[in-house]
């Protein structure tokens, strides 16, 4: 299964559990983007002209930093375990190391869970 198709898939099982909420707490449905919709999966991807497929965190939810609550709860959590994680853990050390040189950490903070926690 291709990466495009990988977060499809895992982009419509989120849809599918912001429905259920939605239903739940009377919010308007038509306010969450559909699986297909460019904007669900084309954030998600980095430029074309990248060799990485997806993008890093701090482009993919800006303005957070790695130890913020969101990584751990809904949509911000599923995409971290779900297509970050598992993208991360596939490059060699020398891929991960062209990676943040291609998308270069915004700060300290984010420096040292790529280069540490995250190693």
């Amino acid at each position: 299964m291709s990466t495009s198709s990988r977060i499809k898939a895992i982009w419509a099982r989120i849809v599918g559990r912001f429905r259920r909420v939605a239903a739940l707490y009377g919010m308007d449905k038509q306010a969450i983007p559909e699986p297909e919709s460019r904007q669900c999966h084309a954030e998600a991807m980095s430029d074309s002209d990248s060799r990485f497929p997806v993008k890093p965190p701090w482009i993919q939810y800006p303005g957070n930093p790695p130890y913020w609550g969101g990584w751990r709860q809904g949509i911000s959590e599923d995409w971290l375990h779900d297509i970050w994680f598992p993208f991360w853990d596939k490059l060699t050390p020398e891929e991960q190391k062209e990676y943040l040189e291609e998308y270069p950490p915004p700060d300290e903070d984010w420096q040292e869970y790529m280069t540490g926690w995250w190693k």
